[in-house]
């Protein structure tokens, strides 16, 4: 029997507008990210790796191969894993972290005097940086004071970058940026073949819950409340109609009075929404 040989060079397959259509048309019915011509190189170079570890021929195969399990199988999660971006560092966009410090914490300590539990969302966590900040930064703030504690939900469409985040491990450029003494707080230093990796102490990660979230889907599954919901750089991806339906669930997770980050190179200012307008990027309930 002659045996089918496949290249699969990257420049062998090629996607055709029609098919790209009908990949753009479903990432967005499914996770709302907006996928104009212009991105279609980027859906080809990501998506490419997924038809060689299948050992498929062509785009057509692998979206009829999605289409099988009525686009809700385990390739789907794996498809938008590939296709989101993922891009972050510890105290990105430093300036809200420094407005989390010197307005929103002594906002929620003056409002709640005795005892209180305050609870973070992390909207679109990535790799785990921005919620292990988030942890660094209340953590430091309220060191001396034993009347509040503080817990953080951390959610992403991409079940592999969760898995990186729950892990906790950079390597060692990626906390350059860190003060010594932070590092010695909150990370412990590998040894012998893990010289070159840190990993977030356990005092943070067990305080911390990752939970993979579609922002499409009906129901999200979180019955919590919360004080501060950050989901930076995420909305970009999205068209306006999807971003007001976004910011208005976000909306009704808040307490009354809890702030709502978004990123610098977004704004709500052009769409209707019900928060108050506290400064670029920032808004409260």
């Amino acid at each position: 029997m002659a045996m089918k040989i496949v290249s699969h060079g990257l420049d062998s397959i090629e996607l055709s507008d029609k098919t790209f259509y009908k990949f753009s048309k479903l990432i967005y019915a499914q996770a709302g990210i907006v996928l104009g011509d212009a991105k279609k190189q980027l859906v080809k170079s990501r998506l490419i790796k997924r038809i060689r570890t299948l050992g498929l021929e062509s785009f057509d195969e692998y979206f009829k191969y999605i289409e099988k399990s009525n686009f809700s199988g385990e390739e789907m999660i794996l498809m938008l894993d590939a296709i989101s971006t993922n891009k972050t560092h510890f105290f990105r966009e430093e300036s809200h972290f420094n407005f989390l410090t010197s307005n929103v914490l002594p906002d929620i300590v003056a409002k709640h005097p005795t005892k209180y539990a305050i609870k973070v969302w992390s909207a679109a966590c990535s790799t785990g940086e921005e919620v292990y900040t988030l942890g660094i930064v209340l953590s430091e703030f309220l060191k001396n004071n034993s009347n509040y504690t503080f817990n953080f939900l951390a959610t992403d469409i991409s079940t592999k970058v969760l898995q990186k985040a729950e892990l906790g491990v950079y390597p060692s450029e990626n906390v350059v940026g860190i003060s010594k003494n932070l590092l010695r707080t909150y990370f412990q230093k590998g040894q012998n073949n893990f010289a070159d990796k840190f990993r977030v102490k356990e005092s943070l990660r067990k305080i911390t819950t990752f939970k993979r979230l579609n922002f499409m889907d009906a129901d999200w599954g979180i019955r919590d409340s919360f004080d501060i919901i950050f989901c930076r750089n995420a909305m970009i991806y999205f068209d306006k109609p999807t971003q007001k339906t976004l910011v208005g669930r976000f909306h009704q997770y808040l307490k009354p009075g809890g702030y709502l980050f978004i990123g610098h190179s977004e704004s709500l200012l052009d769409s209707r929404h019900l928060f108050k307008y506290i400064q670029p990027t920032v808004y409260q309930k």
